[in-house]
């Protein structure tokens, strides 16, 4: 080796072929609340490999773009969803996860309202489908879908492709760690500035698949969010159960929601 090379001068001779080059995916988990349930977007593959299995949304990263920006383009792709903030969750590089090659997935979380979640299913999926997941203390987790003859289809692991069944239980555990310590329970409003506290109850009710005590939610709400400024009620009701419920409005920066 030349050690009085310049950079310039290494570079123009440098060989990028000396190394074997993985492939690398962007995967999307798009998570959306109905009610008290968790839901997650998955497709069903149109060819080989794992050909008829479902999967999570995603691609491979272009040569010009970074993951991120794969991850958003696929999203936007796959469900027509843009203008959301994306967190990574994880890299998953086993050697073997993919049996055509050496791939790394870069998998990214994105939270969406119910309202504002439309899909289609992409050049290599034949299906897209919301799963409701019904997920154990564990994070173990099966997906269930209501199929167009009422009849139900049940998702495992052994239905699922690649090491999908693996980053699922990895995102489902994320969620569960950060609605305690962060604001994504937010993100799953529909609106913002006109929500109630049943509605905000259920999204936690849904990432944590259990039922919180009415009245600690709302005492953990007001200590932490409404007499710290994070949310103020408004002049307007809504009828719920039959009764008046107070409205509030997210009355901070959005960002604090939105972060990373």
């Amino acid at each position: 080796m030349n050690t009085q090379q310049t950079e310039k001068e290494f570079l123009k001779t440098y060989n990028p072929n000396k190394y074997e080059r993985p492939s690398v995916t962007a995967d999307i988990l798009v998570f959306t609340t109905f009610k008290d349930e968790l839901y997650l977007l998955m497709i069903q593959r149109k060819s080989h490999p794992y050909k008829d299995r479902w999967a999570i949304p995603g691609g491979f990263v272009s040569i010009d773009e970074t993951a991120k920006e794969a991850a958003i383009r696929e999203l936007y792709e796959e469900t027509s969803v843009k203008d959301v903030c994306l967190e990574q969750l994880y890299t998953f590089s086993k050697v073997d996860r993919d049996p055509r090659m050496r791939v790394i997935s870069i998998a990214y979380i994105v939270m969406v309202p119910f309202e504002k979640l439309k899909f289609k299913s992409g050049d290599d999926a034949k299906n897209a489908k919301l799963f409701l997941v019904n997920a154990m203390p564990d994070a173990e987790f099966e997906l269930i879908s209501k199929n167009e003859d009422e009849s139900t289809s049940i998702l495992q692991e052994k239905d699922l492709a690649f090491d999908h069944y693996e980053i699922i239980k990895m995102a489902i555990k994320r969620l569960r760690g950060k609605i305690k310590y962060s604001n994504i329970a937010f993100s799953f409003l529909k609106d913002l500035d006109d929500f109630t506290l049943t509605e905000l109850r259920n999204i936690y009710d849904a990432i944590n698949s259990q039922k919180a005590d009415v009245g600690n939610f709302r005492r953990f709400i007001k200590r932490e969010y409404e007499q710290n400024g994070f949310i103020v009620q408004t002049d307007l009701k809504r009828i719920e159960r039959g009764r008046p419920a107070t409205t509030y409005k997210w009355a901070k920066e959005r960002s604090l929601i939105f972060d990373e």
